[in-house]
């Protein structure tokens, strides 16, 4: 029997290689009849005749080789953005209400010598209208192997491993489905989320690999909505930045700059006094606030200790 007459390469040739019943009717030494009759009797499914232009047509990038680039849209892509393929359509997207992690999307795709169209539109809020940017890029070959990678999160392994890949990956993914923020007066939190179970315990392992320590949550949603898996980063403020340093995320990257101005139980000494110095030459409270970061509560305790004047006037020596 011919290699032409069995299913199972017929359709490794026409379907996982791309080949048009032309090319394997040459490569077999046949005329093209002799495929096509071959194809119909084995019921081999063929393309429709806009995937065939799409997958023939001169003009088709191919798909890059693995890089940095490659590696970020990537970690976009598993995240927020999502690769869609239908009868006529094949591409990859991100609608993103942040202008600048869409240009950071959008520039990649550029570099990686995809054609990139980027929509601006408004998306209806609670309170008001929202401005958002949808950036996408057609490609047939990009998007298959995206849907092969979903399919099964070995290969994505097998691709994501020296420590730029990891690093572009990560600062993809995070910029994606990552938060930060200040956990109470004196922590902060850094997390990552996907409904994904096997994707979080892969970016948890990539995370692990460069040097840092994680926990993993389950969170149950209410109603339809899926289960989700939440990464938390451990260790200080300092360990949390050096994570963000590290992969070097356009957004999602810095918490108020005066954080480490808050110590634990009460303010040093010199806070409380240059507080006092500045009350008692007439400055309001709201200005003394916002200058030294000291939160309402807080100021509300020392004038209920009688440690701060009332009013905006002198007053008597205040012991500490």
């Amino acid at each position: 029997m011919k290699r032409y007459q069995q299913k199972e390469y017929l359709e490794n040739r026409y379907w996982e290689h791309d080949r048009s019943i032309d090319q394997i009717a040459k490569e077999e030494g046949v005329d093209k009849g002799t495929v096509f009759y071959w194809m119909k009797k084995l019921d081999v499914k063929r393309r429709t005749d806009s995937e065939a232009l799409m997958i023939h047509h001169p003009n088709r990038i191919k798909l890059p080789e693995m890089n940095e680039d490659l590696a970020y849209v990537l970690g976009v892509i598993f995240g927020d953005g999502c690769a869609y393929y239908g009868k006529t359509s094949w591409y990859v997207q991100l609608t993103t209400t942040s202008e600048t992690f869409n240009r950071s999307f959008e520039n990649a795709l550029k570099k990686l010598g995809y054609t990139v169209t980027t929509d601006i539109e408004k998306r209806k809020g609670p309170s008001h209208w929202k401005k958002q940017w949808r950036t996408y890029a057609c490609s047939v070959e990009l998007v298959r192997w995206v849907k092969k990678l979903r399919e099964d999160i070995n290969k994505l392994k097998e691709l994501i491993k020296t420590k730029e890949y990891v690093i572009a990956f990560l600062r993809g993914f995070y910029e994606s489905e990552g938060s930060l923020k200040r956990n109470g007066a004196h922590s902060v939190s850094l997390t990552i989320s996907n409904t994904n179970k096997y994707l979080v315990e892969f970016v948890e392992e990539l995370i692990e690999k460069i040097g840092f320590k994680t926990s993993v949550y389950t969170i149950q949603k209410k109603g339809r909505r899926k289960t989700a898996y939440e990464i938390n980063l451990l260790g200080t403020y300092k360990e949390k930045l050096a994570f963000l340093e590290i992969i070097k995320p356009c957004e999602k990257n810095e918490i108020n700059v005066n954080f480490k101005i808050r110590t634990r139980g009460r303010y040093p000494k010199e806070v409380y006094l240059q507080a006092l110095e500045m009350r008692r030459r007439g400055t309001s409270r709201e200005e003394i606030m916002n200058a030294l970061n000291i939160p309402k509560s807080t100021f509300d305790q020392w004038i209920y200790l009688h440690r701060m004047p009332k009013y905006d006037c002198k007053s008597e020596e205040i012991k500490y």
